[in-house]
């Protein structure tokens, strides 16, 4: 587990040191709630969002799926759901331009597959939550905030499904620097220092995160830095097959 938060890093590392000096994180991957909803929803309401979305033009590259899932991904819909279903139930202003712009995001991409049927559920149900939210209507608000939470992950699951049957990799800088968040937030620090900890124990979420990284990491070319990129996909495949067999000794191990 160690080499695999290590290769994640070097990756991240050695494939933007062209651009610049960059420190690689790994923060836990965990569904975006709370303290991560916030932050997430303040940058994806930002015109550059969907300024960004709007230049894809209908992109069906790899790097395009992957940009436009992550905004879609760190939305906030799931704290929008526990929020507005919660005991004390309340619209948060930042929302409305999260959702606006993950719809955004959505639209502006080709769905391969069966993701574009998903990604039309997701789209009804997004943009029934933004009228609610937009009349500050907390009633109508919640059950919406359910359906599109349930939406939004069958549409990323089918989603991350087709990208790995997409043929041919990419190898455009974007595509690298849309992987790169997958990888550097996955968590892989956090899921090292856990299980080899004193009480390791797995988290449901990092089958989730990890599986999603390496996704990411499978669909780019990365040119020079393929073979640091191999080095974490093969790490990160064991580890993955550990997570999902709740098998904490071998998803500890090195």
């Amino acid at each position: 587990m160690a080499l695999i938060a290590l290769a994640a890093g070097s990756l991240s590392l050695v494939a933007c040191s062209d651009d610049g000096d960059a420190e690689a994180t790994s923060t836990p991957a965990v569904e975006a709630t709370a303290a991560e909803t916030a932050a997430a929803t303040e940058v994806a309401a930002t015109p550059a969002a969907t300024e960004m979305a709007e230049d894809m033009a209908h992109d069906a590259s790899a790097g395009a799926l992957l940009a436009a899932l992550r905004l879609v991904d760190t939305a906030g819909f799931h704290g929008m759901d526990e929020t507005l279903n919660g005991d004390t139930p309340a619209i948060n202003a930042s929302w409305v331009g999260a959702a606006n712009h993950a719809i955004s995001a959505t639209q502006a991409v080709t769905w391969p597959g069966e993701s574009e049927a998903a990604a039309a559920t997701f789209l009804a149900d997004a943009q029934a939550l933004v009228v609610a939210l937009d009349a500050d209507d907390v009633a109508a608000a919640a059950p919406l905030a359910a359906a599109v939470h349930e939406s939004q992950h069958a549409f990323s699951h089918a989603a991350f499904h087709e990208l790995e049957h997409l043929g041919a990799r990419d190898a455009s800088p974007g595509a690298m620097l849309a992987a790169l968040i997958y990888l550097d937030n996955a968590g892989f620090h956090g899921m090292d220092e856990a299980l080899n900890g004193d009480a390791p124990e797995i988290v449901a979420s990092w089958t989730g995160a990890t599986s999603r990284a390496l996704t990411a990491a499978r669909v780019v070319a990365w040119g020079e830095q393929q073979a640091a990129a191999d080095a974490f996909i093969a790490g990160a495949t064991e580890l993955l097959a550990a997570l999902e067999a709740d098998d904490a000794s071998s998803a500890a191990a090195p």
